[in-house]
């Protein structure tokens, strides 16, 4: 099965702009989403983002999307 983790960036947030909206539609499409919630996005740290995408990824194969 496919698998997309939808990533927000530097300041962005997981529930905002066109986010929701692609995750609703490759839900629709049969796919499994992740939108992380990353800590902290007004100040990131890489290690704390690291940690929560491996949460959010697992294990990657060639069915893994990271957007």
């Amino acid at each position: 099965m496919k698998h997309a983790v939808i990533v927000h960036g530097y300041k962005g947030r997981s529930f905002t702009s066109w986010k929701p909206w692609l995750r609703y539609a490759l839900e629709l499409a049969g796919w499994t989403v992740d939108l992380p919630v990353m800590p902290e996005p007004d100040h990131p740290d890489a290690e704390a983002w690291v940690t929560q995408l491996s949460g959010a990824v697992g294990h990657p194969d060639t069915d893994t999307y990271l957007i």
